[in-house]
């Protein structure tokens, strides 16, 4: 019987809520504001204060950027996101069920383990029918109960403090926050007094920290940093780790010392750059926005702490030697300098097919007063159209397409006279014209031309003979013998479609980029200064139909190669390498005619020939920009190769391939081939050997 009173008492205790006390806090509605930084998780907020916080000049409901004010002197510490004594620290989450009249309260660690309970809005009481609860304490109450050497004004020595924040609703009565009823927050504040002057001294200090001896090299609207050197954490901050490099890219148009020794952080706005606080390892070693090219900066930095502080900074005058840059433009080989609309739409001035223009406006145009009238209008409308077609691939395709008509027009005036290409040109127009005409009209022409077969078809059937096909007619079948056994045909109608893979040892385009240096002079770069990691692998696909297939294959070739290759810009400043990525790639596309001496199935050997005309497309893509540079050439091909049918090595595998993929000859594939193409701008002149695989279909 005892047993059993104890059991109840026990029951009782556990669901008497002014007995028990229950979690509360829903930890994943912690909503959190008036902070530094704070963790994904919610748990551990940090608070940095350096420079002048004082709230009476700033807002007084967030946090100030310190690193803009005018009134530091010298390279002080500094934060972009301070907080100040009046700035409310504000929680806000939600209870698991309807506590009425609880009292919801906040604490922190007075530094002895003690909690001390924060007045401003604490001992909040709950209504009914309510689930949020909202707490709040200003920074100055939170820095004098912290129990740091800091005031009610959050002043005083260089601190870092880690306390423990406990929120929660007493809802046992007990007038405290338990453990089982409350959540506990990490808040870590760390503050840097205005008169506490941190320098690394170019890592020569003993007690030197953070990030020093940076070097950078010049970029595009930026620069890279190219070495540095980790001197470790802050020996006096404890967990407070390392997060960025803070760099104030200060404008000089010299190498200047006096912007290390004379720096005050609101010369300009730092840059930052993450690295990894266990090794100083830096990701990315860019360093942009806002630089602008052919501007010398000299490029002062401080390292910044997960608090967001901003100290440690470099200030020895030694430092200006390898910190003091100014970026350049950078070029590379296909550098676009489009201007009016034929030029914008072949990528030269120096095309052939601009000249051609040319020649066509000096012979024909500017010799009368129409000719004249349509080149100042030309002249007048032609650019800023240009300029949009130079930005967009798209649009100079479509432009070339639109172009083409005239050049061949131009081209025929200017070897034959301008009469008879006019004569000419009139008559391919009026054909066209024609068959436009007479394609609206080709569906009925087709279900007539259906009509008249389906009725001839049908007469040629006598009422009295019907004829059904066996369904394994399609495989082959010639007959069914008395005994039941099938006769098939075995072979099989050459493939009318084919393709081949192949891979070869080719040399990239010829080349030149000339540019004018301010320091160096004219300089001109080929293929393999810029693109040292260069490629000679080309890959290449070929697509083949025959439509002809009488005493051999005859058909098209339609076919696309590429190569590629990456390396580096070229400074415009200087004519140095630029630290900028490009990659290029060469892709020839192929279009023309083909012959294999083919003749049956299961044919061992098949050589072939096959040649046409080739359109060449190199295409630049600095890595940092999306847009590439394109540029185009025409010329030639011709291949001759021989084709050993693997098939026939192996008839079962290559009855497989037939009846499971309807690949009937798998080829060993090995070719010769000759490329040619120039330009004023590059050329392509290639004979290599390939080798690959080709099936038919």
């Amino acid at each position: 019987m005892i047993k059993q009173l104890v059991f109840l008492s026990a029951i009782l205790f556990s669901l008497n809520p002014v007995f028990a006390a229950e979690v509360l806090v829903k930890t994943d509605t912690l909503d959190i504001s008036g902070y530094s930084a704070i963790s994904d998780d919610k748990l551990t907020v940090y608070a940095g204060i350096a420079g002048p916080v004082d709230p009476v000049t700033g807002p007084t409901n967030s946090t100030v950027n310190t690193c803009e004010d005018s009134t530091i002197v010298g390279a002080k510490a500094c934060n972009q996101v301070s907080v100040h004594y009046q700035l409310p620290f504000t929680v806000t989450f939600q209870v698991t069920k309807d506590v009425p009249n609880a009292l919801a309260r906040m604490y922190i660690d007075d530094g002895s383990g003690s909690f001390v309970e924060l007045d401003s809005e604490s001992g909040l009481s709950l209504t009914a029918n309510s689930t949020t609860v909202t707490l709040s304490a200003d920074w100055g109450e939170i820095c004098s109960k912290m129990g740091a050497s800091l005031s009610s004004s959050c002043v005083g020595s260089t601190v870092f403090a880690t306390r423990n924040l406990k929120i929660g609703v007493d809802s046992d009565g007990s007038n405290d926050v338990e453990d089982a009823e409350r959540k506990t927050i990490s808040l870590r504040l760390h503050y840097i007094s205005p008169s506490d002057t941190v320098t690394q001294n170019y890592c020569t200090s003993a007690s030197g920290s953070g990030m020093c001896n940076l070097a950078f090299i010049p970029g595009d609207q930026k620069v890279f940093i190219d070495s540095a050197i980790y001197a470790g954490p802050d020996p006096l901050s404890g967990s407070f780790d390392w997060e960025s490099i803070a760099i104030f890219p200060v404008p000089s148009p010299t190498a200047d010392g006096s912007k290390f020794t004379g720096f005050v952080p609101n010369q300009a706005t730092p840059i930052f750059r993450n690295f990894d606080p266990a090794d100083g390892t830096i990701p990315d070693s860019s360093v942009a926005g806002g630089l602008e090219n052919g501007q010398g900066y000299c490029f002062v930095y401080g390292t910044k702490n997960v608090a967001q502080n901003i100290y440690r900074y470099v200030t020895d005058v030694n430092a200006a030697t390898t910190a003091c840059k100014t970026p350049s433009e950078v070029v590379g080989l296909l550098e676009d300098k489009a201007c009016f609309i034929s030029t914008a739409a072949f990528g030269s001035e120096m095309a052939p097919e601009v000249k051609t223009f040319r020649a066509f406006r000096n012979r024909y145009l500017l010799t009368n007063l129409p000719g004249k009238l349509f080149v100042k209008a030309y002249y007048k409308f032609s650019p800023p159209l240009a300029k949009l077609i130079a930005k967009n691939e798209s649009l100079r395709t479509v432009s070339r397409g639109f172009l083409y008509p005239f050049l061949f027009y131009a081209s025929l005036s200017l070897s034959q006279g301008i009469l008879l290409a006019s004569l000419l040109f009139s008559f391919i127009l009026l054909v066209c014209a024609v068959l436009i005409r007479h394609m609206k009209y080709k569906r009925s022409l087709v279900m007539i031309f259906i009509l008249l077969l389906s009725t001839t078809v049908k007469a040629g059937i006598t009422p009295e003979t019907k004829e059904i096909q066996h369904e394994s007619a399609k495989e082959g079948l010639v007959r069914i013998t008395k005994d039941g056994t099938y006769i098939y045909n075995t072979e099989r109608p050459l493939k009318s479609e084919s393709s081949k893979i192949t891979f070869g040892m080719a040399e990239q385009p010829s080349i030149e980029l000339i540019v004018e240096t301010q320091t160096s002079g004219t300089q001109t770069y080929q293929f393999g200064d810029l693109y040292s990691e260069t490629s000679s692998i080309i890959v290449g696909y070929d697509y083949e139909n025959y439509p002809v297939i009488d005493n051999g294959k005859l058909g098209y070739q339609l076919g696309v190669s590429l190569m590629f290759a990456s390396g580096n810009g070229v400074l415009v400043s200087t004519g140095d390498t630029s630290a900028e990525s490009f990659t290029f790639l060469t892709i020839p596309v192929n279009a023309g005619a083909v012959y294999r001496f083919e003749y049956k199935d299961k044919q061992f050997m098949a050589p072939y020939v096959s040649g046409g005309g080739t359109l060449l497309a190199l295409v630049e893509k600095r890595d940092d920009i999306a847009k590439p540079n394109v540029a185009t050439g025409f010329g030639f091909y011709g291949a001759g190769g021989i084709l050993l049918n693997a098939s026939v090595l192996d008839s079962e595998s290559g009855f497989q391939l037939e009846s499971e993929y309807g690949i009937s000859n798998l080829w060993l594939a090995l070719e010769f081939r000759v490329t040619e193409v120039n330009s004023e701008a590059f050329s392509f002149s290639n004979k290599y050997v390939n080798a690959g695989l080709s099936f038919d279909f």
